[in-house]
């Protein structure tokens, strides 16, 4: 799910990964609002783009993972989508001291 501009690019461009010199460009399905079941949601919006985001998904997620820094929009993710399991992914990076 992507907001319409970056969904016509990505329909247009498709999207290119890179492993080392390797690369692959690949053409997912890409939607404007999620309607269909799905069994794993990554939320990867800044913070003040949450709710708007939220807004546009329409069909349940099993699992939803938010990829954004700190904890604050757990409550959120959890209040629009509580039949959802939510997982807080860790931020930063951990260093061994």
């Amino acid at each position: 799910m992507a907001r319409p501009n970056t969904a016509d690019l990505i329909r247009s461009e498709g999207l290119t990964l890179r492993h080392g010199e390797e690369l692959k460009t690949v053409r997912p399905e890409v939607v404007t609002e999620l309607r269909q079941p799905v069994e794993l949601l990554l939320v990867t919006v800044k913070a003040p783009a949450l709710e708007a985001a939220l807004r546009r998904i329409q069909g349940p997620a099993e699992t939803i993972v938010p990829l954004l820094n700190g904890i604050e929009h757990m409550q959120t993710i959890r209040s629009r989508s509580p039949r959802s399991r939510s997982w807080a992914a860790p931020s930063g990076s951990s260093k061994p001291g």
